[in-house]
């Protein structure tokens, strides 16, 4: 009986061991080659590419795979996608878990070379399967991830859909995801990258699958502007007219997003650049300079329909505008034009997207969406710069305002919400500032204006062009009430102004023509609808006047108002057919005027009249 015990034990160990011998050879030498063969056929007849695979290890005890050199390629051999090393360390836990238990997967070195060709195709999309049938929906298996990682990750792309070839490439790429499972528990997760130019991307936090959720921070430092622009403007074309010559673009952000019932999509953040420098396309002069710009409170949730910013900063901003002797305004040009795509007429493209008229009698009808909210606390510009150069004035003229600052409190989408508004200028050698507040509907402003010190020869290429006369010299100054509603009277001008140590010159007789100390037009009330003007007092001290009533009758002012190169005037009698015309035309009603009081001190005059001889 014992020999008979021995000898069934003698062959169960027998059969164990060879058993375990047959799975160790399967496992170690067998199952890798199958599992080789199986990429690089089935990579084929499913997806049409080729598949080359360097060494494939099965440890069938630990229940461990590794694969080396791995590399998905085109049909023009261009290589897709593909890694240095893979590793799974599946557990046998999974068995009675009721799930893919995996301890760890680890991904070194994967890569993507993405290309967009000049017909607008991209390459990975060889990587779709090449069957249409529709797969049956199933659903998602049970996952639990201890850990997986992706590290020195790298993904090119290059496109050449467009006037210029697109290149960019992010690297290294590094991803970590920790304790998942696709349950509702998720896992959390983090992910950097980084490009050649020192753009960085990071995003960490937590996803689950089902649902769809997660929620995190995400952080873009150093973005370059003139990569995004040169790729926008690539691809809108004519439509955009600003290139983004120089500067960096950061944003920080917590966002929470679902999608199990309806998206929902909330998110907190701040964003800010520096060193922008704005050109018109195709031009490498800046015609907006931003050094700092900064966004704070950003504020944006799908499910209420509402964004908010706290405050918007920016901080020198300098904008250089010029006016060419038509008066076409050079900015004009960043708001480039409103062309339909390449190669699609308007006609065409009207035709794209038919009208589908809504069915009838089906169900209530559609409930509208609440419009969305849209509110800035605070926006303001500091230290600010504006030059604008008037090339349709002979000589040119510039006016400069440096430093001026902008703040607006309050401002929205809502057009009942009024906005305050706060400006300050240094300009022409003197200081200009208002404040008060706008509403845009209906249409409402109340601005307090005071200005002192202007220097009115800024105005010269101005006055010259129109008149032959030279301002020599001359300041303004006041302090104004401006309003403005529906309503009448819907326009009203009250307050006091004064110009100081005017002088003028005659460019004809080269004399001086008006001139005084100062002037003061005190309680000033211009309103229009209905049109008046009333004025409490004019003060003039030491004014002077040289009147001239020239050969034709004239008056010397009336010839230098009719400006450089007019013609003299011809006393002559108007047609009757004139005349009968102008009595049947109806005249307009003149402004009603009202001065109560002109208080003239140490004037002088001189007065001639060549129009007798003698003089």
């Amino acid at each position: 009986m014992r020999p008979l015990l021995k000898l069934r034990s003698v062959r169960a160990l027998l059969i164990t061991l060879s058993l375990v011998a047959s799975y160790a050879a399967g496992g170690f030498w067998l199952a890798p080659k199958l599992l080789r063969d199986a990429i690089i056929t089935q990579t084929k007849q499913k997806l049409g590419v080729d598949a080359a695979v360097g060494e494939l290890r099965l440890n069938p005890f630990l229940f461990q795979l590794e694969v080396k050199d791995l590399v998905l390629s085109g049909p023009d051999g261009r290589k897709l996608v593909g890694f240095d090393r893979l590793f799974v360390d599946f557990e046998l836990s999974s068995l009675w878990r009721r799930a893919f238990v995996f301890k760890e997967i680890d991904l070194a070195a994967p890569f993507a070379h993405a290309i967009v060709d000049a017909e607008g195709r991209l390459n990975l999309r060889e990587l779709a399967p090449k069957s249409s049938a529709p797969q049956p929906s199933t659903r998602m298996p049970r996952i639990e991830i201890g850990r997986l990682r992706v590290s020195d990750a790298s993904l090119a792309y290059d496109d050449f859909d467009g006037p210029r070839h697109l290149a960019l490439e992010l690297s290294p790429i590094t991803f970590e995801l920790r304790d998942f499972s696709t349950g509702a528990a998720g896992g959390q997760f983090s992910l950097a990258a980084s490009t050649a130019l020192h753009e960085r991307i990071a995003w960490s936090g937590h996803m689950s699958v089902q649902p769809l959720a997660s929620d995190g921070d995400v952080e873009i430092a150093d973005l370059r502007a003139r990569t995004l622009s040169t790729y926008l403007a690539d691809r809108l074309g004519p439509r955009i007219g600003f290139a983004l010559r120089a500067g960096r673009i950061g944003v920080k952000a917590h966002y929470r997003f679902s999608a199990q019932n309806a998206v929902q999509l909330a998110v907190d953040g701040t964003a800010g650049a520096t060193g922008l420098a704005i050109s018109a396309r195709g031009s490498d002069a800046a015609l907006i300079t931003l050094p700092s710009l900064r966004i704070d409170g950003i504020g944006f949730d799908l499910a209420s329909r509402r964004a908010h910013v706290d405050q918007v900063r920016l901080q020198g901003l300098g904008i250089d505008a010029e006016l060419d002797p038509e008066r076409r305004l050079n900015l004009m040009a960043l708001a480039g034009t409103s062309s339909p795509q390449r190669g699609v007429t308007p006609a065409a493209a009207a035709k794209a997207v038919p009208a589908i008229p809504a069915p009838a009698g089906r169900g209530p009808p559609a409930v509208p969406a609440p419009p969305w909210r849209v509110d800035v606390g605070h926006f303001s510009i500091s230290d600010a710069r504006l030059a604008v150069l008037d090339r349709g004035a002979r000589p040119a003229a510039k006016i400069t305002l440096s430093p001026w600052s902008l703040d607006l409190a309050g401002a929205s989408l809502d057009p009942a919400k009024p906005v305050g508004i706060r400006f300050a200028a240094a300009v022409a050698g003197g200081r200009l500032a208002a404040q008060g507040t706008l509403v845009r509907a209906p249409l409402s402003a109340g601005l307090a204006i005071d200005a002192d010190h202007l220097d009115l020869r800024v105005l010269e290429p101005y006055i010259a062009q129109r008149t032959s006369l030279t301002l020599r010299r001359g300041f303004a100054g006041g302090a104004l009430t401006l309003s403005y509603h529906r309503g009448g009277p819907a326009f009203k001008l009250t307050g006091n102004l004064r110009i100081d140590s005017l002088h003028t010159v005659d460019n004809a007789l080269r004399e001086n023509l008006v001139s005084w100390r100062s002037l003061a037009v005190r309680g000033l009330s211009l309103q229009l609808a209905p049109d008046r003007l009333s004025v409490a007092k004019i003060i003039a001290v030491q004014p002077y006047a040289r009147v001239i009533v020239e050969p034709d009758r004239t008056v010397n002012v009336r010839r230098i108002l009719a400006g450089p190169g007019a013609p003299a005037a011809v006393a002559t009698s108007p047609p009757a057919s004139a005349a009968r015309a102008s009595i049947a035309q109806p005249r307009p009603v003149p402004m009603r005027v009202t001065v109560a009081l002109i208080d003239i001190r140490k004037g002088r005059a001189n007065f001639s009249d060549l129009s007798i001889s003698p003089n």
